[in-house]
């Protein structure tokens, strides 16, 4: 595209510049040339399409490279432990769409509940819905305070997958390390309930 784009503002400027470059280009079809010799209309007008083709090819280059979009500030963080084929989409992905999972029942999915992996480890359990394709990669991130523990359970999928009626999905988990030993504390999800705990 850029290719393109150049070749049309170069063009343009040359038509611009020097217009009788397009008649010496066209002359060879006449018979007499000189006696076909175009007005100074012409001329003028050669200039003017040169002119356009230069605002073209700038305008197609402002609009061929917008900026870049902003990043969604409610998106999860990447937790430390966590691969980045775990926090991103998979090459290859037609429209990926992020789904944050909750306690509640939804066709995206929703959290299971949570293990007690260790003193400080805790393995998320999660039931992917219609829109996985049963290997969709669940990144889990936590935020701690002194009295929870608040899931944030985030996965990518294909937007063709969802509503399609047919079960894609299935359980998952992921180990999850805390910055402190759980204790006493509740873990919940990013709407503030309680998961079970297995």
């Amino acid at each position: 595209m850029a290719l393109i784009l150049t070749i049309l503002i170069v063009c343009g400027l040359v038509l611009a510049i020097y217009p009788q470059l397009a008649w010496h280009l066209k002359s060879w079809q006449y018979r007499d040339p000189e006696q076909n010799y175009p007005s100074d209309l012409w001329f003028f007008t050669q200039r003017m399409a040169g002119g356009a083709m230069v605002v073209m090819g700038v305008v197609g280059f402002v609009l061929w490279n917008p900026a870049p979009p902003a990043e969604d500030p409610t998106a999860a963080e990447p937790s430390a432990s966590a691969s980045p084929s775990e926090t991103t989409p998979r090459a290859g992905d037609l429209a990926p769409t992020r789904h944050l999972l909750t306690d509640a029942s939804t066709p995206e999915g929703r959290l299971s509940g949570y293990t007690l992996v260790g003193e400080d480890r805790i393995e998320v359990r999660a039931w992917l819905g219609h829109c996985s394709s049963g290997s969709d990669p669940l990144s889990v991130t936590v935020q701690e305070d002194e009295e929870t523990v608040t899931v944030h359970a985030v996965y990518f999928s294909n937007t063709f997958l969802c509503g399609q009626g047919e079960e894609h999905g299935g359980e998952t988990s992921t180990l999850v390390d805390l910055e402190a030993p759980l204790g006493d504390r509740t873990v919940v999800d990013t709407d503030g309930e309680p998961l079970l705990s297995y």
